[in-house]
Formats: structure tokens, sequence, C-alpha cells
């Protein structure tokens, strides 16, 4: 039995039947003992048994773990021809444990790890295998949190197996590239993804750690993937003008490399945009101004300009219009000057403004006919509306349609007459019927003839122009002579 401390204490291959807890084995040349040391050539294989129990003397605490355990083996880096091996077993919570293995080789050689380990577990009570993590001289396992076993109980005891083959080959090589994506643009440019790459001869697992500032702190850290390239998706944020240098370190192997790449960031322009929007007639052929006139059923154009006013450009400019109603499109849809096939209705997209960079837009629209409008003067506005993601103006149009009475059309309906219609019509009647009495009785008098015909004429006149109902002077004159002829017609039959 262990033999039991003064005071209780937990920690790595303490019992009394825990193995030494390194040891090798020359896998090509059929070693069959594992042993410390072990010979080999170049080109051999040697596998290296690292063996772990977690035990404590404190036999109240039979549940006790060993949390976050690790099995490290750390090895040189270059060629020798005895290379001295460690191999440590760690726990956060239990004393550690360590030991040396030697390899003689036949010359100088060095070690190259393979990428995953065969772990056997609970006293070889069942086996798996588990991608190694390798760096600069080094490769591990992380066991997480094993249990620990009281005196003289083996039941959580294990070993990890790693395999290496021994090398005079050229090193291995490792390169490192890295691009920011986008490399450049206005403050604050947020978002920015960093993809590095890792080339060369090295193989195995790849640990990446970036740094979007070289400021010596890692922001991301993936060990032990298989990614190449690898892409940190809105990796960086840069919130004030000036250049910057992310940074990438690779391992993989034994091998390490680092690159870097430049992100420059610049101050922030201004954006803004005028429109200005103008119409004409164009059936008319008439000038552009900010108000057209327009008869019923006749086109107009309307012109459009834009520009980009601030100091920055404009992306993905939208120009939609809004017609209003009794006015359609006719289409005719230019952008300086050149016919496109857009839809201005829907939203024309004409692309980047630069600064102060001005683009035109025509088209054409057709005024409703003369049913759609009433008698007077028909006010329509136009509305341009201009914008992106970050910006919007607007400006209007005005089309005034005008809508004249034809002379000689009355809009009395030949079906049976309301009584306002009717009133009038006798009114009319009984007017021009005492102005014919009146004048007859003028004329035969002795006061007429005393006066001379052309005053009575004109005189009779006057007043008959009174007494009519008010219409077009041109009518009222054809019905007074009219109503003279009958008059003289009759005198003649007195």
């Amino acid at each position: 039995m262990f033999p039991l401390a003064a005071r209780a204490e937990t920690r790595f291959n303490m019992m009394a039947a825990d193995v030494e807890l390194l040891k090798m084995k020359n896998e090509t040349q059929g070693t069959t003992n594992w042993q410390d040391p072990v010979s080999a050539n170049s080109g051999d294989y040697i596998r290296f048994n690292v063996y772990y129990h977690c035990g404590t003397t404190d036999s109240g605490i039979p549940t006790q773990q060993a949390q976050n355990t690790i099995v490290r083996l750390n090895f040189p880096t270059t060629e020798q021809s005895s290379i001295t091996t460690n191999a440590i077993v760690s726990a956060n919570n239990v004393t550690s444990a360590t030991d040396n293995g030697i390899v003689n080789a036949s010359s100088s050689q060095k070690l190259v790890f393979d990428s995953t380990a065969t772990w056997y577990r609970d006293n070889n009570q069942s086996v798996s295998t588990l991608a190694v993590q390798q760096g600069a001289g080094y490769v591990q396992i992380n066991l997480g949190d094993i249990n620990c076993d009281t005196v003289d109980c083996y039941t959580n005891a294990g070993y990890i197996v790693f395999r290496a083959r021994l090398t005079t080959t050229v090193a291995s090589t490792l390169y490192a590239s890295l691009e920011a994506i986008p490399n450049s643009g206005n403050a604050p440019l947020n978002g920015v993804d960093l993809r590095a790459t890792a080339t060369g001869t090295a193989t195995g697992l790849i640990t990446y750690r970036f740094d979007c500032t070289s400021d010596g702190a890692w922001d991301y850290t993936f060990i032990s993937i298989y990614d190449n390239p690898k892409t940190v998706i809105d990796a960086c944020n840069y919130q004030n003008p000036g250049t910057y240098t992310p940074k990438v370190r690779i391992e993989r192997g034994a091998s390490l490399a680092e690159a870097t790449t430049t992100v420059i960031v610049g101050s922030a322009g201004t954006q803004d945009l005028s429109v200005a929007k103008l119409g004409r007639n164009l059936s008319d052929n008439t000038a552009y101004g900010e108000v057209t006139i327009s008869d019923p059923g006749e086109v107009i154009e309307f012109r459009i300009f834009i520009t980009a006013t601030g100091s920055a450009a404009l992306n993905d400019v939208i120009v939609k219009d809004t017609l209003p109603a009794n006015m359609s499109y006719y289409g005719s849809l230019k952008v300086d000057n050149v016919l496109t096939g857009g839809d201005i209705l829907a939203g024309l997209n004409i692309g980047t403004l630069n600064s102060q960079q001005t683009k035109t837009i025509t088209f054409q629209a057709a005024v409703a006919g003369t049913a759609n409008f009433a008698f007077g003067t028909t006010n329509l506005i136009n509305t341009a509306l201009v914008y992106n993601t970050s910006i919007s103006r607007t400006d209007t149009a005005s089309v005034n349609v005008v809508k004249t009475q034809v002379l000689g059309i009355t809009d009395v309906p030949t079906g049976i007459l309301d009584s306002a219609k009717i009133a009038f019509i006798f009114s009319v009647m009984a007017t021009i019927l005492l102005t014919y009495f009146l004048l007859l009785r003028f004329y035969v008098s002795k006061k007429a003839y005393a006066w001379g015909i052309s005053d009575a004429f004109e005189t009779a006149k006057e007043k008959v122009k009174q007494a009519l109902p008010k219409e077009p002077i041109e009518r009222a004159e054809q019905r007074l002579a009219r109503i003279i002829e009958e008059i003289r017609k009759k005198e003649k039959n007195i």
C-alpha cells in the first residue's frame, strides 16, 4: 500500500504501482517493449507513451477530479543525434508530473509528429483517436476533467501515445499571407474581414491567431483546425482615419509563420444632391419651365437635372417619378440623351454620381383628353424623387391644362327639359315679343316720324340689346337684325 502522508494530497503518478511517465518504442524496427532510451535511424517512426494517473491520499474525497488535464510532449526543433524529449502531465488543481525520454539517432535528425494521437483511458477499457494540438517544439492533448483514484486504485489511469518520424530531409516550410476585405474606406470603416492562407511543405492541423492592429494582443485564435484559407467575417472595426496593420500568426507542425497587411481609413466625405425638374409642351414646341401650359390631349416632355453636390460620391442613385391623375407615361426615357429601357415610374437606377457630377433624365407624358377636364384651368403636379440609401431629394413641375368653351355648342340635352330650362326659354321668348310690339308701336306713331327713322333704329337697337338675354355679341346682333327686318316688313303693310 502506498504510505499515507501526514497531510492529504492529490497529484499525478504518485502511487506505488504507477509506471514510468514517458517511454518509447521504435515502431519501424519492431521494438517489443516500451523503453527509455530508444535507438533509431533516419526515417524510423517512434511512438511516445505518456502515462497519467491522478491519485489522492484523501480517502474521504473519492470523486475528486483533475480539472483541465493536459498531456504535453516537448521536443527540440533542430536536428540532433541525441534528442531529449520532455513529457508533462498537468491540471489546474493537481500537482503536475514530468519525465524525460531520449532518442539516440544514428545521425543528426529531428522529429516530425503526426496530427493525431491515441488515447487509452480508464485503465485500457476504451481507446479513441484525438486531434493533436501542435506548436513550435511541442504537441499536446487536452483531456478536460478526469477522475482521480484513491490510494491503490487504478481505475482511471490511462495513456496518450504520440507518433513521430525521424527525418533529415529539408525542413518543412510554412508561409503565411493575409488580406483585409475591404482594405480601404472612409471612417468609420466597420466589418472588415481578415483572410489568412498557409502555404509551404508543412503538413498537419493549423493554428491561426489574428490581430486587427498589431498591438500584441490576439483578437481571434483558432487552434488545430483544417481550414485553409481561414476567414474571420467582420473581424475588425476602424473608427478613426489612419493606416492600420492587421497581423496573422500561423502554426503548422513545428513551423511558424507570420504576415501583415495594410488597411487605409480616410476621412468621410459629405453626401448630398440637388434635383431640378422642368417641363415643356412638346406638341406646341415651347421652352422648358417650371410651369407648362397645355390643352387636353397634348404631350409634355419633362427634364430632371440631378447633381451630386457633396464631397463624396453617391452610389446606386434611384430616380422615381410620380405622374398625377389625367396624365400618363408616354415613353422616350433618356439618361444624358441616351435612350434607356428602365422604368422611371417604378424606380430607375442611374448608378454612381461622383462629386459635382450631373445627370439629366428626360421622358414624355400625355395629358388626358377633353372629357377628363372641367372648363377653365386644371393644375397637374408632377413629382420626381431621387434617393439612395443615405439621402433623398424631391422637386416638382406644374402643368396647367386649359379647357375653353366652343361657340355654337349648347349643353341643352335632347330629352325632356327640366323646369329651370323651360322658364329660361319662356323668358327669352317673352322678351323678344315685347320688344317687337314696342318697336311696331314706335314706328307707327307720329313721334317716330318726327325723330327720323335712323335715330329710331339706333335707339331701338340699344334698348333691344339691354333687354335681350346675355349671350355672345355676334349672336345678339344677328338676332336683333332679324327682328328689325320683320318690323320693316310690318311697316310697309301699314
